[in-house]
């Protein structure tokens, strides 16, 4: 008699391997006794792929013959390919995101599930880092990682306040100095809908830019000032507000506001 057994390798999920595997015989005879046995052969399956085998055979002193085979010994070492995440590099308007997802292939034990977890960003905004998992059936994985950004739609400052980076053949406004502006802005989603941020927008300190001669060409606003470094909500408006006291006139002056979605805007506008 003959017999085969697998001798190591590591067992995964579902009846695969996920290493090389090492099969032994072992022969013998209660009569004329073995002359014949591969008992001192060591064979290795290295390659992936499912249901391979092995056959062997021992002889005895008498000539006869005796046929062993091993038989259902599949092997999948080889980690799944990711080969798309629908999010990847992504720069999105808030609600406009797709939902994560991932694809991947595999060669030998079959994918089982391809899936993606997302961590950072703050009320649906900001920057998110994803990690794709795809798991074959043998219990191999394979694994990247990434970052994607979503931001509030944001259309420029308001009126008084002509943003020309927004609004199309307008000139810069130029307000009279030591008077109060008030900047304004509202944020939405892709659907133009407004929406209100989890963390209030930054007021950024204005910075004095080049001089500048142009006359007044928008009113006069009286506004109580506000202080502090955030705009204030205005709910019956939806839009947000910083009534800014001007200092001394004759230059250009640039103000702007940080978002918690991580973006920054600036407008500039005139002093006189």
């Amino acid at each position: 008699t003959i017999n085969g057994a697998v001798v190591s390798g590591t067992m995964g999920n579902n009846g695969w391997y996920v290493s090389p595997v090492g099969v032994r015989f072992a022969c013998s005879d209660a009569l004329s006794g073995v002359a014949v046995c591969p008992d001192d052969e060591n064979i290795t399956f290295s390659s992936n792929g499912a249901g391979q085998s092995v056959t062997r055979t021992a002889t005895d002193n008498a000539d006869n013959v005796g046929t062993s085979t091993v038989s259902g010994i599949s092997i999948d070492n080889e980690n799944p390919t990711i080969t798309d995440v629908n999010v990847a590099g992504g720069f999105y308007t808030v609600g406009a995101a797709p939902a994560p997802a991932c694809t991947a292939t595999h060669s030998f034990s079959r994918l089982l599930s391809c899936k993606v977890v997302v961590s950072g960003g703050s009320n649906g905004v900001g920057s998110f880092t994803w990690t794709a998992t795809a798991t074959d059936r043998a219990g191999n994985i394979g694994i990247q990682t990434g970052t994607y950004k979503v931001v509030y739609r944001f259309d420029g400052f308001l009126q008084p306040i002509n943003d020309t980076a927004h609004q199309v053949g307008t000139a810069t406004s130029v307000f009279k100095a030591g008077s109060t502006v008030p900047a304004k802005f509202q944020l939405k989603n892709a659907s133009g809908q407004v929406v209100q941020a989890a963390t209030a927008p930054v007021w950024l300190t204005p910075v004095k830019g080049s001089s500048m001669s142009m006359p007044v060409d928008e009113s006069v606003y009286t506004a109580s000032a506000d202080s502090g470094t955030t705009y204030r909500y205005d709910v019956t408006a939806q839009q947000y507000i910083y009534n800014w006291k001007t200092g001394t006139g004759g230059n250009y002056h640039r103000i702007g506001v940080k978002l918690d979605d991580g973006q920054t805007y600036y407008v500039n506008i005139g002093l006189r």
